[in-house]
């Protein structure tokens, strides 16, 4: 099962337009911390929101950064945190982290204590000191990622919130789902399921049937994609795909 961005290295440079970082991070960080993993509704999901999750720290500068915000931060990643506890540092607008706040921050980005992850939003790598970057994972966001922009269209999926077939059908055409789209839509919907299996038997063993319902689903999409619409054939696609997740639920 594939993780979530963030989990998969502990700092990161992300480039393009301040509202699609914004956006993609908290997206992310509801996918990591909802139980759910995203569902919008939940108190976790508002405060991510919000920017007031006490796991999440976002980091805004008046003008630039300055070393008192630096030591701030480095304050609260000194400690140690327990197995399964998670802290996520978001340097909005990185691009002004002035040459002694980068040299002050390169050590404990390299070599954090587990758990502790640092996103740095930037709209130019051109903006970025080398040696920040050098330690970064780096990901340029071209466009709004399709996760987000077909969120909406994902929903009666993720949630087994269907309901008339006519109304999904008109979702299908206000979305505008082709064949392009299909395959990456199908494998953030694969990549979402596998989260829930994992949480689910991590956290509640014993909800047999529960993961036995997710493990069809995969099934299921493991199956379409297999057969992917050809030219023309998207919208009798994801009608057939709405219906069979409609009957098995």
């Amino acid at each position: 099962m594939q993780q979530p961005i963030i989990l998969q290295h502990p700092a990161h440079l992300w480039i393009a337009n301040t509202a699609t970082l914004e956006q993609t991070v908290i997206a992310q960080l509801q996918q990591i911390l909802c139980q759910q993993h995203g569902c919008k509704l939940c108190s976790t999901c508002k405060l991510i929101d919000h920017k007031q999750h006490p796991a999440t720290h976002w980091i805004q500068p008046d003008g630039s950064y300055t070393l008192d915000q630096i030591d701030e931060i480095l304050q609260i990643v000194r400690f140690k945190l327990a197995p399964a506890e998670q802290r996520f540092i978001v340097f909005q607008d990185a691009q002004y982290l002035t040459s002694s706040c980068n040299n002050r921050l390169l050590k404990t980005i390299e070599e954090p204590h587990p758990g502790y992850f640092f996103i740095f939003l930037a709209t130019r790598t051109e903006n970025i000191l080398p040696t920040l970057q050098s330690r970064c994972f780096l990901k340029e966001f071209n466009q709004q990622s399709k996760s987000l922009k077909y969120q909406e269209f994902m929903q009666p999926f993720l949630h087994n919130n269907f309901g008339k077939p006519l109304e999904f059908t008109k979702m299908i055409d206000t979305f505008e789902i082709k064949e392009p789209e299909t395959k990456e839509i199908l494998d953030d919907l694969l990549t979402a399921f596998h989260a829930q299996l994992q949480n689910i038997h991590s956290t509640q063993p014993d909800q047999k049937e529960q993961m036995l319902a997710i493990t069809d689903k995969i099934i299921i999409l493991k199956q379409a994609l297999e057969k992917l619409p050809v030219s023309g054939s998207a919208k009798m696609f994801w009608k057939n795909l709405y219906l069979k997740f409609d009957c098995n639920r």
